[in-house]
């Protein structure tokens, strides 16, 4: 059979790959395979636990054996048990989500906690006893706000939403301690309360300490800090008890941590927030001696943590560091150039804590961020891909989960041996039989000179089965503070289907270029970026197969923004696409999970503080200039960007008389792109091309 272009509809047969989990002898390796629920395409999806063996070849179906069956949950965060016979995860089968264990010697399946809420992270014990549990606990003190359950909330706290959960149902994440010699699920044993709550829970490797992370103070929504706290746990005496509390971070926004292997010190993702929202997240150690901490990527002016976006990898697994068996180098994802790839650092004990950094900020700006870094930081497996996941064991095994241009994800190992070359290789081709009859675009990258006469780089996608002049489309990225990639994007691969030209490309504001670049946008929205984006198109056109006339802008979030901003600036384009998008920044600010935190440091005030340039950026305040039709795509329950804010712009729009069309999905969030379900994403697909035929 010919090969034909991807078809819309070819994502109910997508499969995408999560949470992959190295066993400890490094011969097995655990993940989730996502796919559209074979029962309900258009509804839901279904999650399968899928067993590799490391050692051999792809499996024949692409995928590897499935462990559970007739088991119809949301399945994630597969962990090994320390010795390795058995596997936990979270899953959703019985309501709220609990952690279920799975023996694999004998098949046997139970469901571990109780908890009301539901667990939101969980841990082994070094012995392998117990599990060390965050879960939610409601808040009965009324002093941050009440909830009834089908009546009311009475709301005293700042941050009283979240995008894909909804209102506060006023409840903070607590530590518990779950015996695994109870047979009955349980809810365990209680060990923290009051807020702000804790995250991340992790065990000591003497199993006599838990480090989590907690917000600094008594209110989380008046700081971004968040700090890594120890505290003594004692076993010992029947039911557990915690000892000594301390602190041992100060001031910094700490993501995610990992103990190293003597337990003399936790490494973490984190900043400094100098550059509060566009602050370089690195890679830092703290000793728990003395409270002594280093940032081991402080010379290099990338990020730490996969920075990068496109719309296929919602729920892709942890981004901790990993620590090496001997405590002497530490594996994490950097993100540099719209590529993200795992790396090695390495920790030379006491003496890091007694370095200096080696490159002042103007050399590391215009360094190559691989070389003369004071600790060795090298590229495990560079190329042009996404990381966006990934298992080590601390030895010579790597576990990537990676797209690429040609693949929305697989798993890939990377596996080093003394005296020999790496030897790297798939273990998973999931998606194997779909693509293999398909025509993909295949990204060429661009370069050019932008606003400030920096270097803006991106791709443009040609169309696979159309002939020459294309019509364009310019798509714009969110954020502001993420990037564009070549990796495999659903969207832009069916825009090309379709016969576009998707010129897709990192503008000033995006992460992943160096700290100049990802400030670019601070209290100047529409100013350098919408600058670099319009270039951007000037040199897109230059190409003699590019329609000069049949031109179109779309973009989500921020990109969603930036339309909107863009056709109050000019009319060069035939049609525009605002998807997810703000209008009106005063009224985004006071009604967004996030507003009160985006505008402390990416506008010069509040709204009543710095009222001309709110007014500036407000495209909604601008509708008159618009003569470009509009079609604006939204999600009901989005809390990023409130469906009031597709609402406003429509209305302006529509009492103008002007050329537009207001889409939204119902029950759907923020992320629909990535999470909705399977149905909805299919049809918005098909809408937002309906809108650019008819117009472009």
């Amino acid at each position: 059979m010919p090969a034909t272009t991807l078809q819309s509809t070819d994502l109910y047969r997508m499969r995408w790959v999560l949470d992959p989990a190295l066993s400890p002898d490094s011969r097995q390796v655990a993940y989730v395979l996502k796919s559209a629920h074979p029962d309900d395409l258009e509804e839901r999806y279904r999650y399968e636990l899928v067993l590799l063996e490391v050692a051999a070849a792809v499996p024949a179906d692409g995928m590897g054996r499935r462990l559970l069956f007739g088991f119809d949950a949301r399945v994630r965060h597969p962990r090994w048990s320390p010795a390795g016979d058995r596997l936990a995860f979270l899953a959703n089968a019985s309501g709220a989500t609990q952690v279920w264990l799975l023996d694999l010697g004998s098949g046997r399946l139970r469901q571990v906690t109780d908890l009301d809420l539901g667990v939101a992270d969980f841990d082994w014990s070094p012995d392998g006893a117990s599990f060390a549990v965050t879960a939610a606990v409601a808040d009965e003190s009324g002093e941050y706000g009440e909830h009834r359950p089908g009546r009311f909330r009475v709301i005293r706290r700042l941050g009283y939403k979240t995008d894909g959960s909804g209102y506060w149902d006023v409840s903070w994440p607590q530590l518990f301690l779950v015996d695994l010699a109870e047979e009955e699920p349980t809810g365990g044993t209680q060990l923290t309360s009051g807020a702000p709550g804790v995250t991340a829970a992790r065990w000591s490797p003497d199993g006599a300490a838990i480090a989590y992370i907690a917000a600094d103070g008594a209110d989380p929504d008046r700081t971004a800090v968040t700090n890594i706290h120890v505290v003594d746990v004692d076993r010992t005496g029947g039911a557990p008890t915690l000892g000594r509390t301390r602190r041992v971070t100060r001031g910094l926004a700490v993501e995610s941590l990992a103990w190293s292997p003597s337990g003399a010190e936790i490494a973490f993702l984190g900043d400094d927030l100098s550059d509060d929202r566009a602050t370089n997240t690195g890679v830092w150690v703290v000793r728990l001696a003395d409270g002594k901490i280093v940032n081991l990527t402080a010379d290099i002016d990338r990020p730490a943590g996969d920075y990068v976006t496109d719309d296929m990898n919602a729920e892709a697994g942890s981004l901790a560091p990993i620590w090496a068996r001997d405590g002497r180098t530490i594996v994490a994802i950097l993100s540099d150039r719209g590529r993200s790839v795992s790396a090695s650092f390495d920790f030379p004990g006491d003496d890091a804590f007694a370095r200096g950094v080696a490159r002042s900020r103007a050399e590391r700006m215009a360094a190559d961020p691989w070389q003369g870094t004071t600790f060795n930081a090298t590229p495990i497996c560079p190329g042009d891909h996404r990381v966006f996941a990934l298992a080590y064991d601390g030895g010579g095994t790597v576990v990537e989960a990676r797209s690429d241009s040609a693949s929305p994800g697989d798993l890939s190992l990377i596996a080093f041996s003394e005296g020999r070359a790496p030897e790297r290789r798939r273990l998973t081709e999931v998606n194997r039989d779909l693509l293999a009859d398909r025509l993909l675009a295949t990204p060429e990258a661009v370069a050019f000179t932008g606003s400030e006469g920096r270097r803006i780089e991106g791709w443009l996608l040609a169309p696979p089965a159309a002939e020459a002049p294309y019509p364009l489309v310019l798509h714009i990225h969110g954020g502001p503070h993420s990037a564009y990639s070549m990796a495999f994007n659903f969207e832009l691969q069916d825009l090309a289907a379709r016969g576009y030209a998707v010129l897709f490309v990192n503008p000033h504001g995006s992460h992943t270029y160096g700290r100049d670049i990802n400030i670019g946008t601070r209290h100047d929205w529409g100013g350098k970026d919408y600058a670099d984006l319009m270039l951007a198109v000037d040199h897109a056109l230059e190409r003699p197969e590019i329609d000069a006339t049949r031109l179109a802008v779309a973009g989500g979030s921020y990109g969603g923004w930036m339309t909107n901003y863009i056709v109050t600036k000019t009319n060069r384009f035939k049609a525009a696409v605002a998807q997810r998008s703000s209008s009106n920044r005063i009224s985004t600010m006071l009604s967004s999970a996030v507003g009160y935190k985006h505008q402390r440091w990416e506008a010069p005030g509040n709204p009543w503080e710095a009222p001309d340039y709110f007014a500036r950026i407000s495209p909604a305040l601008h509708a008159a200039k618009v003569e470009t039709p509009l079609l604006l795509e939204h999600a009901e329950e989005d809390h990023l960007c409130p469906l009031m804010q597709a609402e406003e712009m429509f209305t302006a729009l529509k009492t103008l008389d002007k050329p537009v069309e207001l889409l939204y999905f119902l029950g759907e969030s923020h992320h629909m792109l990535r999470g909705g379900k399977p149905g909805n994403r299919v049809e918005r697909l098909d809408r937002v091309a309906a809108w650019l035929d008819r117009h472009v």
